[in-house]
């Protein structure tokens, strides 16, 4: 069977890692030079989640869960953390994963409850930047309650 670097990062313990796309996580996103999340879900969360999707939903929530609980450089791990709740409600529309949208209404809540100390903790200027994050989210579904 071939690798899977999500099922990896769980057993390893680098969740974190995964989803900031350090080290071997890290897949190129052509476009901008940067670590390419939509790939990460494509090539490794959902086919771990077709397989064992018990397992995922755990690895999920906890990846979820360390991004937000990152104080290093709040900005990036807002943005990081939206990037990764986009996908999710991009891939649950397209219809990729259906049985997801009780973790990420649970997820999207802790996010939602921590929002302004991110927002306190980010510059100013970068704020507008979670802000129009914030709303592709809702124009996928996502956020209802924000």
């Amino acid at each position: 069977m071939k690798e899977n670097l999500f099922a990896d990062a769980i057993k390893k313990n680098e969740l974190l890692h995964f989803a900031q796309g350090k080290g071997r996580y890290f897949i190129l996103d052509r476009e901008n030079g940067e670590h390419w999340v939509l790939g990460s879900w494509l090539n490794h969360i959902i086919p771990f989640y077709h397989n064992d999707k018990e397992n995922c939903r755990k690895g999920i929530k906890e990846m979820f869960m360390n991004i937000v609980n990152i104080e290093d450089n709040p900005e990036k791990e807002a943005c990081n953390f939206l990037y990764h709740v986009y996908t999710c409600h991009y891939l649950i529309s397209e219809g990729r994963i259906k049985d997801l949208s009780i973790l990420m209404e649970e997820m999207e809540a802790y996010f939602i409850k921590n929002i302004e100390k991110i927002k306190r903790l980010i510059p100013p200027d970068k704020v507008h930047e979670i802000n129009a994050s914030i709303k592709m989210i809702k124009n996928k579904g996502g956020l209802k309650n924000y």
